[in-house]
């Protein structure tokens, strides 16, 4: 026998508890289940942000070796440039090599010549496509395939089109591709903020999980592990027996979510959410990416469930415990009501004194308190709803439910402790997305109302460049010139007012020899149209080319408010008749083509397009998207986080559903002994689901709906800009799942016997 302390008593001693340990987890499988389950999630969350920010370093060094380095030798020239087809973006790369073999690029072996293309396998398949128009907008022989090197998806759409030198300005010459990216280039900003935060917000599922699990079977863990102290277990080894009880299942589920990862990952690779796919290969996960994530979860269970320890009970005594009325102290409800007196002094701060700055800071303490006190106060609230309905209903049936929720109300709570969660951060999140969209593309969708239709804008690179026509129903040409008023010059475009009627809808109408402008006066007598020079020593001078003629009588600033989206000048719209004699042409800073898709679709009019510009043109949709881009991008975050909260209701419902199973088989079998019906103790059960999920749904909902006014006040939006429709969806989805899952589970809860029933 070795004495305390040595190395061979603490070996001996830990096989002990480990052997305690798993016959605890053998003969209590649930207590396995719910640790399992939080390590599998926690890994699939650290494990898939690994993989996130590696895809993105992946496509950021596929970008960096691709991109053209200017050089001063005049043999390569190159214009990278981005197109549309089909909502689907397309890597355009117009290129003149003096010689073609001498130059290579990632996945391009050589430059193609005039009258060549070189392909991406998806751009050829696209192209060969029965009804597509992409030979028409990019003719020429395809004469090699780009390599995965030069992609950075299986699907991208990419294209390098040899042109005539020409057909492209010395200025765009090279003397290669590949540089070195900047940190900005290799990790996104998007990703930057929105992995770090759907981290910590997917782990927040994992952290209660594991709290879960210590609390799971307490009762009945307390009278195992007391009587193991009665036997001579001392309280410290009792503990580490529920630390252990905790933490062997977390390895499982890490290697579970191991091997799960890799196939799913590369499966899914090419359907992810980024543009053009995701090679395989770039969601691979890593040695140090796995032991990263296995230490972590480790270290979040471990610390979880020791936190946890401090309400277990392992005296001896506690081999005698019985259930009884468990205590919620008012206390609980102190969170919640401080944070409403927070909100209701944003709304006093930004009504009565005007106050915004405060406001949004009280706003900011309020959201802070009214997170922390949801969950705290729930068990408090589901009291006394059941409390309330014990008293009021006459049915036996409720009693029973309302009884067993008020002696357990924590329990219960835990219950629809997600589903609350969901309520609120949902209804936050979603009172961001029309405020994104509003802010960024308000003066595109406000042009797109005033459009007869959804009109392709295609900056116009040759001054003399025409449309072509016959695919499309109208086009007209828009030439900015700059005309001096005073010691300003100001940017205005030309238009044939009578054509840009057939294409908008404004009122007044613009009108031959009219305009319309920014400002409320037109422009004055004698306005001169000039051109821009720059001297030698870098000065800028103007060149007048001429007076503006017939000026408007009436400025019609109304009309330009609503197309100046699409007009690009700062200074207003005249007709063309009012520049005559000068040639426009001459005059013109740069054009865009307003075309209005015919009969044969947008694609026909961008082929059309297609000799004014080599690379797709944009319709004004895919600008207001392009402008969108950081709303769909938040679109995208807040979908996965209420996703991650709607993965962390589910598992806390099946978690405490499985501890609830284990602990009404015994009462159940009891009442059916004294003659309760199943049918009845069926409805008392969802009795109970209805009493906990009800009240914490509708508490999250009203919360929900008063951060979003005050929140969408601060920003001067009123009660409309409520995402009514999706809180109320997403409530009514949080409202079914625990009822839904109750009356799931209650063929496991059907029982005539019980192995305890015996001792009463």
């Amino acid at each position: 026998m070795s004495r305390d302390g040595t190395p061979r008593a603490w070996g001996a001693r830990a096989g002990l508890l480990l052997d305690i340990a798993w016959t605890g987890l053998r003969r209590a499988p649930t207590i396995a289940l719910v640790p399992f389950l939080a390590a599998l999630g926690g890994t699939l969350v650290v494990l898939g942000a690994a993989a996130t920010i590696d895809v993105a370093l992946d496509r950021a060094e596929v970008t960096a070796a691709r991109m053209p380095i200017v050089g001063d030798e005049d043999g390569l020239r190159v214009q990278v440039s981005e197109g549309r087809f089909a909502g689907r973006s397309i890597h355009v790369v117009d290129v003149w090599a003096s010689d073609p073999t001498s130059h290579a690029a990632p996945g391009v072996t050589r430059m193609p010549r005039a009258g060549e293309l070189v392909v991406s396998p998806a751009f050829g398949e696209l192209r060969r496509r029965e009804g597509s128009t992409l030979a028409n907008r990019y003719p020429g022989d395809v004469v090699a395939t780009v390599g995965p090197s030069g992609l950075l998806g299986p699907h991208e759409l990419v294209v390098w089109v040899g042109r005539d030198d020409s057909e492209l300005s010395p200025d765009l010459r090279v003397s290669g591709f590949g540089t070195d990216a900047a940190d900005v280039l290799r990790v996104p900003s998007d990703l930057r903020v929105a992995v770090p935060v759907l981290v910590v917000v997917f782990l927040l599922p994992v952290v209660i999980l594991f709290a879960t699990a210590a609390a799971i079977g307490a009762e009945r863990r307390e009278r195992r592990l007391a009587a193991l102290r009665l036997l001579g277990l001392s309280r410290t080894s009792a503990r580490g027996v529920v630390v252990l009880e905790s933490v062997i299942p977390v390895l499982p589920g890490v290697l579970a979510a191991a091997l799960v990862l890799r196939p799913a990952a590369r499966w899914a690779a090419p359907s992810l959410p980024f543009d053009g796919g995701v090679w395989p290969g770039m969601v691979d996960v890593s040695l140090p990416a796995l032991l990263a994530a296995t230490a972590t979860v480790l270290g979040v269970a471990t610390v979880v469930v020791v936190g946890a320890l401090r309400r277990l009970d392992v005296g001896p005594l506690a081999v005698l415990r019985r259930a009884s009325r468990a205590g919620v102290s008012r206390a609980r409800g102190w969170p919640l009501a401080v944070g409403l007196a927070l909100l209701a002094g944003s709304v006093v701060a930004m009504g009565a004194q005007g106050d915004v700055e405060v406001a949004a800071w009280l706003f900011i303490a309020a959201l802070a308190g009214v997170l922390v006190g949801v969950p705290v106060a729930t068990p408090l609230v589901v009291r006394w709803c059941a409390s309330v309905t014990g008293r009021l209903t006459g049915s036996w049936v409720a009693e029973l439910a309302s009884a067993r929720v008020a002696r357990r109300p924590e329990r219960y709570a835990r219950v629809v402790a997600g589903s609350a969660v969901v309520v609120l951060v949902s209804g936050l999140l979603l009172s961001l997305l029309p405020l994104l969209a509003g802010a960024e593309s308000a003066d595109l969708r406000a042009a797109r109302a005033s459009t007869v239709d959804d009109l392709v804008l295609a900056d116009v690179q040759d001054r003399d460049g025409e449309v072509d026509g016959h695919e499309v129903a109208a086009v007209v040409r828009v030439d900015v010139i700059q005309v001096a008023v005073g010691p300003d010059v100001r940017a205005v475009a030309v238009v044939d007012c009578a054509a840009l009627g057939e294409l908008l809808v404004v009122d007044p109408p613009c009108v031959p020899g009219g305009a319309a402008l920014v400002w409320d006066a037109a422009l004055p007598p004698g306005s001169q149209v000039v051109r821009e020079r720059v001297e030698p020593d870098g000065t800028i001078t103007y060149d007048e080319l001429g007076a503006v003629g017939r000026l408007p009588v009436q400025p019609t600033s109304e009309t330009f408010e609503q197309v100046r989206e699409l007009l690009p000048a700062n200074g207003g719209v005249i007709d063309r008749s009012a520049l005559d004699p000068i040639t426009v042409a001459d005059a013109a800073v740069h054009a865009t083509a307003l075309v209005l898709p015919g009969a044969h679709g947008t694609e026909a009019a961008r082929t059309a397009v297609a000799p004014v510009r080599p690379d797709s043109a944009l319709t004004l949709e895919e600008r207001i998207q392009d402008a969108e881009r950081t709303s769909i991008t938040y679109r995208r975050i807040t979908i996965a986080v209420v996703a991650a909260a709607g993965a962390m209701a589910a598992m806390l419902l099946c978690a405490a559903l499985l501890a609830e199973i284990a602990a009404q088989r015994r009462e159940r079998a009891l009442l059916r002994v004294v003659g309760v019906r199943e049918a009845e103790l069926a409805r008392s059960t969802v009795a109970q689901a209805a009493l906990a999920a009800v009240p914490g749904v509708a508490v999250s909902w009203l919360l929900a709906v008063a951060l979003c006014a005050v929140f969408l006040a601060l920003d001067g939006s009123g009660p409309a800009r409520i995402p009514w429709g999706g809180m109320g969806a997403i409530a009514a989805g949080a409202l079914l799942l625990p009822l839904v899952a109750s009356t799931a589970v209650l063929p496991a809860m059907r029982t005539t016997h019980h192995r305890d029933l015996s001792r009463d």
